[in-house]
């Protein structure tokens, strides 16, 4: 029991020593890192070689990073917008007396592990300002987007709800629950004979759009989905009769604005929209209520802008449909404002 007991002692000591000296060799090479200033390495290397036994495995996400590194650490969230670097540089400079330098060192993890790298703050700056750049553009993207979606939905919804109405009457303020086409003011005040002109003499340029409302297939009940071609439309009539049920609505609802009581109104909209388009005509507000400008099919200015095909998204379309759109948007903001003015004398009294 006694020479067991000193074996035993012995080989505890013994023990203890090389723990002692691996735990001496391991604080050396801790302590080493970072050592001279200019050399970059990782103490968690040290760390995990000695506790888990994993080889080069230096910092990772997730983990919080050793001093050696952390300047990398903050490097990505300056980068990331995360931390204030104009603030933090200058509460550095204020505590190091004006003296921050321009650029400074870090460690950046790669394939072969962590790299040496000098940062500039401009360079710094000027990352994080292009991301904000790209941020904006993305947003303003995708803004877009959501109008123009909203918008097709707006065309679609206002070619059923202005189907068989009159344009000119609802202007005027007269019943309006007919088509123009057979209204006797529009024919008076010349939207008909416009109208007929239009129609004649708009040639579209594709072939996704009825060639008789000049809306987009996909919307008009004359059409239907092709069987096997996803996004084309073929012929569907069955039901409909011989004229397509939105006939002549975009073009009759446009003559019948700038013919009405309203019309220098809404020809100086509609010049102010063409002109932000491109199009240059010379008295253009007069000169699109003249039938010489609608007389040669698919030739002229006024003929060829209208008849260009334009896209919403993913939607091809005619442009007659942007100006029938809004046409129709500002026809009723009038019967918002005179509904609203009515109320109010009626509110009034007496």
């Amino acid at each position: 029991m006694g020479r067991n007991a000193a074996n035993e002692r012995k080989e505890q000591g013994g023990s203890k020593r090389r723990d002692a000296t691996e735990s001496t060799a391991l604080i050396e090479r801790f302590m080493q890192v970072g050592v001279p200033p200019g050399q970059r390495s990782c103490r968690r290397i040290v760390l995990n070689e000695y506790f888990d036994g994993e080889e080069e495995r230096p910092c990772q996400g997730g983990e919080e990073a050793c001093d050696v590194c952390r300047p990398s650490t903050e490097l990505q969230r300056a980068m990331a917008g995360t931390i204030d670097v104009a603030g933090e540089q200058a509460t550095r400079e204020q505590e190091a007396g004006g003296h921050e330098p321009a650029a400074f060192t870090t460690g950046v993890m790669t394939s072969t592990g962590i790299q040496e790298v000098s940062v500039d703050q401009d360079e710094t700056q000027a990352f994080r300002e292009s991301q904000h750049d790209r941020r904006q553009a993305k947003e303003i993207e995708m803004e877009q987007s959501r109008r123009q979606e909203a918008q097709t939905r707006r065309i679609k919804s206002r070619l059923e709800e202005w189907r068989g109405k009159c344009i000119s009457c609802a202007i005027d303020g007269r019943p309006f629950d007919h088509s123009a086409w057979r209204c006797e003011h529009a024919k008076k005040c010349g939207a008909y004979d416009m109208a007929r002109m239009v129609q004649k003499s708009t040639v579209l340029e594709g072939k996704f759009s009825c060639t008789m409302c000049f809306a987009p297939q996909s919307m008009c009940h004359w059409f239907a989905p092709h069987p096997s071609k996803p996004g084309w439309y073929v012929a569907s009539r069955t039901g409909q009769g011989k004229v397509c049920p939105f006939n002549g609505i975009m073009v009759m609802a446009f003559a019948c604005a700038i013919h009405s009581s309203e019309g220098p109104y809404y020809r100086r909209k509609w010049a102010s929209d063409a002109t932000a388009d491109g199009l240059r005509v010379e008295d253009i507000e007069e000169h699109v209520t003249k039938l010489e400008a609608w007389a040669k099919r698919g030739d002229g200015p006024i003929v060829k802008y209208v008849g260009a095909e334009v896209r919403l998204n993913d939607e091809r379309m005619s442009r007659w449909c942007i100006v029938f759109d809004n046409t129709i948007r500002r026809v009723e903001e009038m019967q918002s404002i005179w509904a609203g003015a009515a109320r109010a004398r009626r509110e009034e009294g007496p």
